[in-house]
Parts: structure tokens; C-alpha cells; sequence
């Protein structure tokens, strides 16, 4: 911080603000700014582009258009742009984001029932048309051939982890850009995809912990509605 008021001291035209952007209308290009921060060394024109690569859980965009155009961005990703109440809504709904968690899988998908490809050719593409996240794709090129990837269903109770080789083709669902909507299954002919509701086991986790976080808040006297199409509204 110290650094960067040493910098907005040392431009005239007050080019750089403390947000640390460069407002170019401003920027006159006699290298001012260079000469402020030899220290850090920060700012170099002459400097090579580095191409990095790296994952994140989460991500603040400050640029002008979104890096992704869908209706449903992925999880943990926020695009605030030049406006300043959206980058404030954006920093604290990341800030609510931290901490360890599990992500869903949403779907179940049987590609011995799909019917998007036969012979390389493409047929039915609801789910890719429908979905909001661009989650799914096509992998109509590999109809019939081994992936040499494990096969993306679960194994059922009793089997071994290790499964054979998935067979190609259909379509590929990346689980970490599904956020759970079931267009997909809605539109689907075959009943190849179908929305993974969770178990038991794991509502029940949950239903405990939100009643262990309402208890430790303080909260008296939870009331627990449960419904059903059979046995309709309870509450406990």
C-alpha cells in the first residue's frame, strides 16, 4: 500500500488511482511510473508476456465483458466489470464461499440409452442445446470406441473401484460446471440423463447441519417441513 501511494505521488496526471488502474486517457507515456516502483520492480513495459497456468477455486473478474457468456457462469467464478455496487456484491458473496465443501454431482448418465449419435453421425441434442451452463458436449467422434478413461457412472454398492474403460461417444457432462437445474433430463427422449436427487445419507447431513449451525446461533425451537406427493405437508 505504502508503495502504491508512492506511486499516485509521483504521477502528475494521477494516471493510476489506489484501485490500481491505469486510467490511458490520462497517461501521458513518459514512464514515470517505472521510475517509482524500481523498488518492486512491478512495472515493466519491456517485460515479455508470461503465459501462466493455474486453477482457482475462485474467481473476481474486474474486466469489461465476462469471460463467459452463458446464462449460468460456473460455480465460484463472479464478474463485477467497472460497476462498483456489483463489485461489492461480488466480493461478498466470494467471501461466503470459502471453507471445504463437496460438489454435487447432479446427473446420471447411461450412454448405452443415449441416442445423440449412431455411426458418427449426430441425432437427438436436447440436453446440449438446453443447458444454461454449457456442461455438456458432444462425443459423437468416439461412438463405440474405448476411452481409456474409467467409466463416469458410479460403482454400485459391492463392486470394485476400479471399473473398465467407458466407451465413447454420446455426450460428456463436465460435473463441475453442472449446477443442478435438470433441463437436461427434462428433455431427454431415452431417459440416458437423469438428475442424480441426493441420498439419504446425504440429506440427512445436511438437515444436521443446518440445525447444529441454527442451534450454535443461537436459534430456539427448529421447525422441520417435510413434503411428499403421498403424504403431503409435515412439520416437525
Amino acid at each position: 500500500m505504502h508503495a502504491l501511494q508512492r506511486l499516485h505521488r509521483g504521477l502528475s496526471e494521477g494516471a493510476i488511482g489506489f484501485d490500481y488502474r491505469v486510467d490511458l486517457a490520462a497517461c501521458k507515456s513518459h514512464r514515470d511510473c517505472v521510475r517509482v516502483c524500481e523498488a518492486a520492480g512491478a512495472i515493466d513495459f519491456a517485460r515479455a508476456p508470461e503465459v501462466v497456468d493455474e486453477r482457482f477455486d475462485l474467481v473476481l473478474d474486474l474486466r469489461g465483458p465476462s469471460a463467459f457468456t452463458q446464462h449460468q457462469p460456473p460455480q465460484g467464478y463472479r464478474h463485477a466489470g467497472g460497476d462498483e455496487r456489483a463489485l461489492v456484491d461480488a466480493v461478498l458473496a466470494l467471501r461466503e464461499l470459502g471453507g471445504e465443501f463437496d460438489k454435487p454431482r447432479f446427473f446420471r448418465y447411461d450412454d448405452k440409452l443415449c441416442a445423440h449419435s449412431r455411426n458418427e453421425r449426430i441425432g437427438c441434442s436436447g440436453c446440449i442445446d438446453v443447458c444454461s451452463a454449457r456442461a455438456i458436449r458432444s462425443d459423437a467422434s468416439r461412438k463405440g470406441k474405448a476411452s481409456g478413461q474409467p467409466r463416469r457412472s458410479a460403482p454400485r454398492p459391492g463392486e470394485a473401484a476400479a471399473l473398465p474403460p467407458a466407451v465413447g461417444g454420446g455426450v460428456v457432462v463436465e460435473p463441475f460446471l453442472c449446477v443442478g437445474c435438470g433441463a437436461c433430463s427434462t428433455v431427454c427422449p431415452s431417459g440416458a440423463m437423469g438428475f442424480a436427487y441426493p441420498g439419504a445419507a446425504d440429506q440427512g447431513l445436511r438437515l444436521r447441519t443446518l440445525l447444529a449451525a441454527y442451534a450454535h446461533a443461537g436459534g430456539r425451537d427448529a421447525a422441520l417441513l417435510l413434503h411428499s406427493e403421498g403424504a403431503r405437508a409435515r412439520s416437525w
